[in-house]
């Protein structure tokens, strides 16, 4: 598959495992903090991950946020997704 331009030179492509196989999580849930979900608003088309975006914005265990972007928000918002990871870590 030829690179794309707007990818670093060092870029590979997604392994394809980390799509199919489920994460299993165990032990308490409680341990973490928050739950954060960053949905990409700016897909063409429909996106596969609007199911998950439209369940868990209404459950008040997540904070969602729905960003104008594709679905590389490094490139297309990092501004956006900056201040979300430095929230993310600010003490409870």
């Amino acid at each position: 598959m030829p690179r794309r331009p707007f990818f670093d030179s060092r870029a590979t492509p997604h392994p394809l495992a980390s799509l199919l196989q489920p994460i299993r999580l165990t032990g308490d849930l409680a341990r973490f903090r928050r739950r954060d979900y960053v949905y990409s608003a700016g897909w063409d088309g429909e996106s596969p991950f609007t199911p998950v975006y439209q369940r868990l914005r209404d459950d008040p265990l997540w904070t969602t946020r729905a960003l104008d972007s594709r679905h590389n928000l490094m490139r297309d918002v990092p501004d956006d997704l900056l201040e979300i990871l430095l929230e993310a870590v600010q003490p409870g």
